[in-house]
């Protein structure tokens, strides 16, 4: 059940298709990294961010972050998740970053408790 929201900002320019593939090779990757994590399970979102202010920067700088949130995992898990995502958002965006000065790539995995957490499926 992971949750995974991708952010950017506006000046950095990601079409639909490449954050579709993405997303799938992330969905696919959490799947293979580790056995709990069940890749149909996987909610993807990303998010453009028009206003956003990096450091003393102008619009010549970007960025990408890249959010995880599960389910509590051990510590192992946790930073081989966050390496390889890290390095799949390395491969997949570094090229879109054009006429920018520099762009920063993060990755975040955030933890949360099965017991706050709710999840209702409706089907028809």
């Amino acid at each position: 059940m992971p949750h995974i929201i991708l952010e950017y900002s506006s000046n950095i320019s990601l079409t639909h298709n490449i954050k579709e593939t993405f997303f799938h090779e992330l969905h696919k990757g959490l799947g293979e990294w580790h056995s709990s994590f069940n890749p149909d399970e996987c909610k993807s979102r990303s998010i453009r961010h028009d206003d956003y202010k990096l450091g003393f920067e102008d619009q010549t700088v970007g960025f990408i972050h890249l959010s995880i949130k599960i389910v509590e995992r051990p510590l192992e898990v946790r930073e081989k998740v966050k390496h390889k995502a890290a390095a799949l958002l390395n491969e997949m965006f570094s090229s879109h970053i054009g006429h920018l000065k520099r762009a920063d790539f993060t990755v975040l995995i955030e933890e949360f408790q099965l017991e706050n957490y709710s999840k209702t499926r409706i089907e028809s």
